[in-house]
């Protein structure tokens, strides 16, 4: 049985102040949600709430009543904080937790019949009972790369995103493309200039909703800079002593701006 729970409303996780999760109460468990599972991480079984806004203090409370601590919501993108104060294992169990409860909750019907989708009997995944058809978590994979020209690195300005910070160029990869090929594509489609010496640095799961982010660093080849004023409108080489408004230290885009990712 689960002793411990992760509860979440839209972008948010209950953690109590001494960063553990809430225990399993009687409170917690006859609590309004709009979608609830049951997962296992490493083989230990988690109750997942996702809760409504409207009913924060009152879950803030039935979170409280299991533990007799103090508990408070927080963003679940700070998980992924470079300060050391989040433990990894956490961050790691809560991204997998917060990406499964936004499937499950989007997941209810086939796709084959039309069906109404049961939970499947021994994996994690969805099954029709009309078509018997299975349905498993989704993963978008995604490049993100830096790239470099001698002391400089490039910097793009995204059109339909934080449109005042300054990022890495990433992209979805799509079908029959190798990682590398996307990440030459994307740079080229992005900002007009070729790249050369594509170089592995890392990866980050990034469940908003259901991304894996996999981190390159690339050479300047040739061409020069044209955003394409679509999905880009400005492209810009920097040094890391005149940085712009970049991403937040949680994000794999800050740790490969910053020389945390070098593969």
């Amino acid at each position: 049985m689960e002793s411990s729970v992760f509860v979440f409303h839209p972008d948010e996780i209950v953690l109590l102040d001494s960063f553990e999760l809430p225990v399993l109460n009687p409170a917690l468990e006859t609590i309004a949600c709009a979608t609830r599972m049951h997962i296992r991480i490493d083989g230990k079984p988690f109750l997942v709430l996702m809760t409504e806004t409207a009913r924060s203090a009152d879950v803030l409370e039935a979170c409280a009543a299991g533990s007799g601590k103090a508990c408070s919501w927080v963003p679940v993108k700070s998980l992924f904080a470079q300060d050391g104060s989040i433990p990894e294992p956490l961050a790691r169990n809560a991204g997998r937790a917060y990406g499964l409860i936004n499937w499950y909750s989007a997941t209810r019907f086939c796709t084959r019949c039309g069906g109404a989708l049961d939970d499947h009997p021994s994996e994690t995944a969805m099954r029709c009972p009309s078509c018997g058809a299975d349905y498993y978590p989704r993963l978008a994979p995604a490049i993100i790369v830096l790239v470099h020209r001698g002391d400089t690195m490039l910097l793009v300005r995204h059109a339909h995103r934080i449109q005042h910070l300054f990022s890495c160029v990433a992209g979805y990869v799509e079908h029959g493309e190798t990682l590398e090929a996307c990440v030459a594509r994307e740079v080229l489609e992005e900002t007009g200039i070729a790249v050369k010496n594509i170089r592995y640095a890392g990866s980050q799961s990034w469940p908003f909703p259901d991304q894996y982010m996999v981190a390159f660093h690339a050479d300047w080849a040739s061409g020069e800079l044209v955003p394409d004023g679509e999905e880009i409108l400005e492209a810009r080489w920097f040094s890391r002593s005149e940085l712009p408004n970049i991403p937040s230290p949680y994000s794999v885009a800050w740790k490969l701006i910053m020389g945390e990712l070098n593969g």
